[in-house]
């Protein structure tokens, strides 16, 4: 094992011991008892070290010495293919794999290597480009329903989230942290088009079921305070238990970049996607600059607008209904969808011109690849 363990508190002076098995020449150049005290010395140590292997999950250092993660090695695209090209496997993984041998394989993968990239992520099989629709039964394919329990038994969903990858969400964080105490949260649904039917099928197409997803666990960023009423730093992941299948129906979306957006961002319209009732639908809408929706919100809405804060939505038309608590606001840069909001703050009528707040996606890109595996 060569992968160096990155403590968590930072400091990166861990590290594995490579111990080598002793040759059968070494073992015959010394007497009886000396080799067996060696090699019961050496099996031991040899145990020790594997028994503080890394677990999943855990941060580590890349051979070129870059910050890590510890991860099943279908989740490391680079490592896979780098497996897939050799002829011997295993020679292939042997300076990456940090946990021990046994399935399934971990790598110690660069955080940037984890969540996908074009055009693995962003694609859809089908776009209408109309100016308020109704989604057709195979766009946007990347939201997500979380599902909570009423007390009374009901199944009620109550906020949407956007998948970032195999096996996680971005959604708000009062979404996990402050939802109202009738309700429980119970897992993720994607794949899902109709809320009230059980199969989904629009003319004579219809798709396989939706998939729910255990909820393994929810990380919140560390600076949002539940119950504050400017929604400040309202964002959160939410990691599965397993990895979710990908489909026409379920497909990551993509992350955006300070220079993707600078270069593109004036040149192609944002769209607010949601569930508005029972069918999932999107339309057309626009950023508006702070400063528009500052004083309207501290006059109306009692809340004072954060620097990560979008203000979206048409001042001179009423605000958009689909929205939802967590859902994404997302747009489309050369040929591949991007989220660039996360919903947190809708203003109390849909006939407001106020504007739907987003948390900025682009604020928070590091804090989410350093939480992703």
């Amino acid at each position: 094992l060569q992968c160096k363990a990155l403590p968590r508190n930072g400091s990166p002076f861990g590290s594995f011991v490579r111990l080598p098995f002793p040759t059968i020449q070494a073992m015959a150049s010394t007497s009886g008892s000396s080799a067996v005290l060696r090699w019961f010395l050496l099996t031991t140590l040899l145990a020790i070290a594997i028994g503080q292997a890394l677990e999943l999950g855990d941060d580590c250092l890349t051979r070129a010495g870059d910050r890590g993660r510890c991860v099943e090695i279908e989740r490391c695209g680079p490592l896979l293919a780098r497996r897939e090209r050799s002829n011997n496997k295993t020679e292939a993984l042997g300076d990456f794999m940090c946990g021990d041998t046994t399935s399934p394989v971990l790598v110690c993968c660069s955080r940037n290597s984890t969540l996908p990239e074009p055009p693995q992520c962003g694609t859809q099989s089908a776009f209408r480009k109309l100016l308020h629709t109704q989604a057709h039964i195979n766009e946007l394919p990347w939201m997500a329903l979380i599902e909570y329990t009423h007390y009374d038994g009901r199944t009620i969903y109550y906020c949407d989230g956007v998948l970032i990858d195999a096996r996680n969400i971005l959604t708000a964080a009062h979404c996990l942290e402050g939802f109202p105490k009738t309700l429980r949260l119970e897992r993720v649904r994607l794949g899902e088009w109709n809320v009230s039917s059980s199969i989904d099928c629009e003319e004579e197409y219809c798709t396989d079921a939706p998939v729910d997803q255990g909820i393994g666990k929810i990380i919140v960023h560390p600076d949002y305070r539940r119950g504050d009423w400017n929604h400040g730093h309202d964002i959160a992941l939410v990691r599965f238990t397993r990895d979710v299948t990908y489909s026409e129906t379920i497909r990551p979306i993509c992350l955006p970049s300070v220079e993707l957006l600078s270069s593109n961002s004036n040149r192609s319209p944002v769209i607010v996607a949601g569930w508005e009732e029972e069918v999932k639908g999107w339309a057309y809408s626009t950023i508006r600059p702070q400063e528009q929706c500052a004083s309207s919100y501290r006059t109306q809405q009692l809340l004072t607008i954060q620097p990560e804060h979008l203000c979206v939505g048409d001042p001179h038309e009423p605000n958009n209904c689909r929205y939802t608590a967590g859902s994404p606001l997302v747009q489309q840069i050369n040929g591949s969808w991007y989220v660039r909001g996360i919903g947190c703050v809708q203003p109390s009528s849909c006939a407001s011109t106020v504007g739907n707040l987003y948390t900025d996606v682009l604020e928070y890109v590091e804090w989410i690849r350093d939480n992703v595996y």
